[in-house]
């Protein structure tokens, strides 16, 4: 039993932090598709993110809000800004509760580099001093050139709650099968 709660702990952790990674990989394309059919194909014009319309997305904020509260995260549409990503809609929050709009992803981002090569990334990473489980996806025009990143996740806490519930009912199933083996050994052992 005390080999076991351990091996229970560890894998009920790379179970919750593999179900947040293909959680996040899934909601960053949901995003990307409820944008898509929302507000047509994304393009760029005079360095700002437009529908196919040709209406700017900044302060649209509908759309954004109804898919992080729909799929239980948080969002963000960035745009390419020079060597950078810049948020031009997200549902993120500062201590005063004001939207982080216009802020850069900035090179720390462990999302940085892949996507500056066109690649996404799926895992943690740090944002207004709070750990997430994160998902990232290069936006494309047309033409295949890229114009922002999606971007989508969920706070660690989460997943912490999420690890602890699955120990808690594998814990609960260990204790029941070891007081299966322990009561029938007993009869066993009393019936010789």
């Amino acid at each position: 039993l005390a080999i076991g709660i351990p091996a229970i702990r560890t894998i009920g952790t790379d179970s919750a932090v593999s179900m947040g990674r293909l959680k996040m990989a899934g909601d960053v394309e949901a995003l990307r598709s409820y944008f898509e059919f929302g507000y047509g194909a994304l393009r760029l014009s005079g360095g700002r993110l437009v529908d196919a319309a040709g209406e700017g997305i900044e302060d649209r904020f509908e759309l954004i809000d109804r898919v992080a509260a729909e799929l239980g995260v948080v969002a963000t549409v960035f745009v390419v800004d020079g060597d950078d990503f810049r948020r031009v809609l997200t549902t993120i929050r500062d201590a005063e509760g004001k939207r982080v709009v216009g802020t850069m992803l900035g090179e720390a981002s462990p999302a940085y580099a892949p996507l500056r090569k066109g690649l996404g990334y799926v895992g943690t990473a740090t944002i207004l001093g709070s750990e997430y489980m994160t998902g990232y996806k290069p936006i494309l025009d047309r033409s295949g050139a890229m114009i922002g990143a999606w971007f989508v996740g969920t706070g660690m806490s989460n997943l912490q709650a999420l690890i602890a519930t699955s120990v808690r009912v594998q814990v609960l199933r260990l204790l029941a099968v070891t007081g299966v083996v322990l009561v029938a050994g007993l009869a066993v052992g009393a019936f010789f």
